[in-house]
């Protein structure tokens, strides 16, 4: 950034003062299409006699000035004038008369004369050691004016054109001779012009200044192009639409420079324009799909490119040394640029900046206002060396920490700065990410990165780990996986507070990593009482949340069993939100009454603001509210949390509420938006990101497909790979669940019960029952009544009567007694139809109360009561329409009872060889190959009882009865 911009920081106010105006001009703007009419009436004029003129055409870089000054000294020309013309240069400041000397070497030989001897003769050309800008000394002031009144005499009998570029670049004998020809312009056929800088440097005001003291001088500021000139350019080359279209962006960013509209016009091909061939928009309201509609001339926008950035960077080569290092420090600033702060940072002092400012948003190089627009700091940033670069950044984030500006700036500058880093910088950085982590993910992410390269201290560095991962795990839980080893490695040796381990053994439990999770737990329960006082306390509602979804972790650890069944613990003493989530999830493990597991979950949502860590409780919450037939409830509260999590663009928060959003649309009867919403789901989280838990979103979608009749999409979606573990969760029960639904669609009953009976073994030997979530009796006994089972049916209907009857739960209830009034009596059917009715319509599921209806209207058929049963059909027709179906009578009197297994094509999914865990695998080839729990035991280092329960799960996943009847290594290679 040069010397200047390298200075040690000033002791300056950091506020800016009261602004002086600048204003240099000595007449308003004038446009382009103006300036040109008037210089073509000057030249006119003055070639035709009438009077002889000085015009001076001031105006920012690259504005046009030069470009004019060649179209009139053409004009001129053409006109049959003599053209001298002369380029000023600041590096030929000190050749004396270099620009007479130009001036000169455009005239005929004979028109010379002996000019060029005199020059000679007067030192031109030679270096001029004094001030450029300073007052000739009197020898040479005299030469001069007697040269122009020479040049005035040698053209006195025909026009001509003395055409001077830069003219603020002059050097002293030079300017002294064209004051001279100025001051006798007016008789003579002679036009003089020359084109200035307008910037507020004393040196570059020096031209201007003394020619306008003449009043035969014209002074003309060429202004920044308008809207309607850029518009009128843009329409040679792109037409008229696309010019009115993107002429109001492009005067926006270039400010009117008319070198950098020529760019961007060049950054945009014409047949890259078709306002009838725009991309389409996707439907906000929608959440995606179609709709939309093609961009409008209104919306366009240009896009600066590789043309445009090369135009800025030659701006930045015609600037003085002080304006390139002001727009340099003002890009590295962006939106925290002020006169002050770049005063601090380059040393310079307030009037230089605020001139250099003037002449840089003449320029178009800074906005109005004094910042750098993004295209213009981009690309005078990336020209900056790299060590300039960074160090301009490190210096501005000391300078910023100094000022106690917010963390976030300071971390902007901290990352773009790179290593190294000052001491308190981790700390901005952390607290940057915790800023932006509700608003902007993804610079939360590279805060946290690279705090956590920064940090020496391994508390410090602990913790950012987890950070970092609870933030991937926000965005793409699959980004986590690679942070797995070292949250368990953290979890091994006791480096994370309580909080962050309980959320990393969620992360473990979500990939499926069991025995990881287990061990984990079981250190963290370790380390209770009177070590960590109230660690228990605390970690109750985790528990009692694992064990809803993950009951196989809870048996596996002793402590955690007994912390389960521990009612004596009071964990009211933690605060208002784990009282609401452990007397909610208490209330769902032990099924409690239906109107106190609403009232729970409810304060648990109005208690708890969605974060990482509550995530899952809300998940919970919501299904608690189905659970308890609080249907619209529940759609309300995900609604508002989905906003939530929108707000703060968290993909796995959006991928989970809307699965569940998807369950509540299932149970309500609207099958094409649970369809609809389940698969949004699984595109915000592919399902091979899912983890274990794929199996909500998947059963859901192969529900509604199932009941809407599309059994090959169904079975395409459930025949897909899952993870092996999923099916010792709860949510893989959900997956086998609407596996059974649908074999029990098709008529293949046999492997229906297969699906449904691996729900009863689960379920039954975990101690969890969600009766109105999972209501696998009723399920069960559909398979048993249509096989002609009728007892085992009526059983398995009243068990989950009986379950229902003293909790509540209209859902489960209304379809347990729609499905014991197959095995009844007709009367009794009646009466039982009618309380499933009744069940039904409160709990809202409108397709199984059409399902109901149906069976009631064909019992009043049957019993010879024709009114009444079109009646019911008629309701329930419409119900089934409501729901996105098609009522038919065949299909609602049809009650398959054949093995159909041609209909669809399922893989099987039950606990399979494949699924042993690696411990298990161990636990089991070592008992192939005869060794005792002992022995075992003593090879593995773990305790007998650890291997007992290996070997029982073992017998359970490859479905055998015992140790007699595992095979030999080879096979159980090929199992495991």
């Amino acid at each position: 950034m040069g010397s200047v911009l390298s200075a040690r920081f000033t002791d300056v106010a950091l506020e800016d003062p009261p602004r002086c105006p600048v204003n240099p001009s000595l007449h308003d703007y004038h446009s382009w299409d103006g300036t040109t009419r008037l210089l073509s009436d000057m030249l006119h004029d003055a070639l035709g006699g009438k009077n002889g003129a000085v015009a001076v055409v001031g105006g920012s870089m690259t504005s046009g000035k030069t470009t004019l000054l060649h179209r009139l000294c053409d004009e001129a020309a053409r006109e049959g004038a003599a053209v001298l013309a002369a380029a000023a240069s600041r590096d030929e400041e000190n050749l004396k008369f270099g620009v007479v000397h130009q001036l000169l070497q455009n005239a005929p030989d004979e028109e010379r004369g002996d000019f060029d001897a005199r020059l000679r003769g007067l030192g031109a050309l030679d270096y001029d050691a004094a001030d450029p800008h300073g007052d000739p000394d009197p020898e040479t002031a005299q030469a001069a004016s007697t040269l122009g009144t020479d040049l005035l005499t040698l053209y006195a009998d025909r026009p001509v054109v003395l055409a001077i570029d830069d003219a603020q670049y002059l050097d002293t004998a030079s300017l002294q001779c064209l004051l001279a020809v100025a001051r006798r312009i007016r008789p003579n056929r002679m036009l003089l012009i020359a084109t200035t800088c307008d910037c507020p440097h004393r040196p570059c005001r020096r031209f201007v200044t003394r020619m306008s003291r003449l009043a035969q001088s014209r002074y003309l500021r060429l202004g920044p192009l308008s809207v309607a000139e850029i518009e009128t350019r843009l329409h040679e080359r792109l037409g008229e639409d696309a010019a009115r279209a993107l002429a109001p962006s492009y005067r926006e960013i270039t400010g009117g420079n008319l070198m950098l509209v020529s760019a961007l016009t060049q950054d945009i091909a014409p047949e890259a324009w078709d306002p009838t061939d725009r991309p389409a928009t996707p439907d906000a309201g929608s959440g995606g799909g179609g709709g939309g509609g093609a961009e409008t001339a209104e919306t366009a926008e240009a896009a600066p490119g590789l043309a445009y950035r090369d135009a800025v960077l030659a701006c930045v080569d015609n600037c003085t040394p002080e304006s390139r290092v002001v727009l340099q420090a003002a890009a590295v600033m962006g939106e925290q640029a002020s006169t002050a702060r770049i005063a601090a940072l380059t040393g310079l002092d307030w009037g230089t900046i605020a001139a250099c400012g003037y002449f840089l948003t003449a320029a178009g190089l800074l906005a109005d206002d004094g910042k750098c627009p993004p295209p213009v700091a981009s690309a005078v940033i990336d020209d900056m060396s790299a060590p300039q670069r960074r160090d301009a950044h490190r210096r501005f984030a000391e300078l910023l920490f100094e000022e106690n500006a917010g963390a976030t700036t300071v971390a902007q500058q901290l990352i773009a700065a790179g290593d190294p880093a000052p001491a308190w910088a981790v700390e901005v950085l952390r607290t940057a990410a915790e800023e932006q982590s509700a608003t902007d993910l993804q610079a939360a992410l590279r805060f946290v990165r690279a705090a956590r390269r920064l940090a020496v201290d391994e508390a410090d560095r602990a913790a950012l780990t987890m950070k970092l991962a609870s933030l991937s795990w926000r965005a793409d839980p699959a980004a986590v996986r690679r942070y797995a080893p070292e949250l368990v490695q953290l979890l091994r040796t006791g480096r994370l507070a309580p909080d962050e381990a309980e959320l990393a053994i969620r992360y473990l439990l979500w990939f499926g990593r069991i025995d990881d999770a287990v061990e984990a737990l079981d250190r963290l329960l370790a380390a209770t009482e009177p070590q960590v006082p109230g660690l228990a306390v605390r970690l109750r509602p985790f528990i009692l949340w694992t064990s809803i979804w993950y009951p196989d972790v809870i048996e596996r650890v002793p402590a955690a069993r007994d912390l389960r069944h521990d009612k004596a613990l009071r964990i009211e003493a933690v605060g208002a939100r784990s009282v609401e989530a452990g007397n909610t999830f208490e209330l769902l493990l032990h099924s409690g009454e239906q109107h106190e597991i609403a009232a729970e979950a409810q304060r648990l949502l109005e208690s708890c603001v969605l974060d990482d860590r509550t995530l899952d409780w809300l998940l919970t919450a919501l299904l608690a509210l189905l659970h308890a037939d609080e249907v619209e409830c529940a759609a309300r509260w995900c609604k508002n949390l989905l906003a939530q999590a929108w707000a703060r663009r968290a993909g796995s928060w959006l991928a989970q509420l809307t699965a569940v959003r998807a369950q509540i649309a299932l149970r309500t009867g609207r099958l094409k938006p649970a369809s609809v919403y389940a698969t949004r789901a699984l595109a915000w989280l592919p399902a091979e990101k899912w983890g274990v838990r794929v199996g909500l979103p998947l059963a859901t979608l192969a529900q509604a497909r199932t009941l809407l009749g599309d059994y090959d999409r169904a079975a395409g979606i459930l025949d897909g790979p899952v993870p092996p573990e999923m099916l010792d969760t709860t949510f893989g029960m959900f997956y086998l669940q609407a596996r059974g639904q649908l074999l029990l669609a098709v008529g293949s009953l046999p492997r229906a019960r297969v699906e449904f009976e691996s729900c009863l073994e689960f379920m039954r030997q975990r101690e969890v029952e969600l009766p109105n979530l999972l209501p696998w009796r009723v399920h069960l006994a559909e398979v048993h009544s249509r096989l002609g089972q009728v007892e085992q049916a009526r059983i398995l209907a009243e068990e989950q009567l009986a379950l229902n009857a003293a909790h509540g739960g209209h859902w489960a209830r209304g379809i347990a007694l729609r499905l014991l009034a197959r095995t009844a009596e007709p009367d009794e059917a009646r009466d039982l139809l009618k309380s499933s009715v009744g069940e039904l319509r409160a709990s809202g599921a409108k397709l199984d109360l059409a399902a109901a209806l149906t069976d009631l209207s064909r019992a009043h058929r049957e019993a010879g009561e024709a009114a009444k049963a079109e009646q019911l059909e008629r309701h329930a027709q419409q119900l089934t329409a409501t729901c996105g179906k098609t009522w038919d009578r065949a299909d609602a009197d049809a009650c398959p009872t054949a093995v159909q297994d041609n209909l669809v094509h399922l893989k099987p999914k039950g606990h399979g060889r494949q699924r042993l865990s690696m411990a298990e695998q161990r636990v089991a080839i070592l008992a192939a190959n005869g060794r005792t729990n002992t022995e075992i035991a003593r090879e593995l280092f773990v305790t007998p009882s650890t291997v007992e329960q290996h070997l029982t799960r073992i017998y359970r996943k490859l479905e055998i009865h015992g140790r007699s009847e595992l095979v030999s290594i080879g096979d159980l290679a090929l199992a495991v």
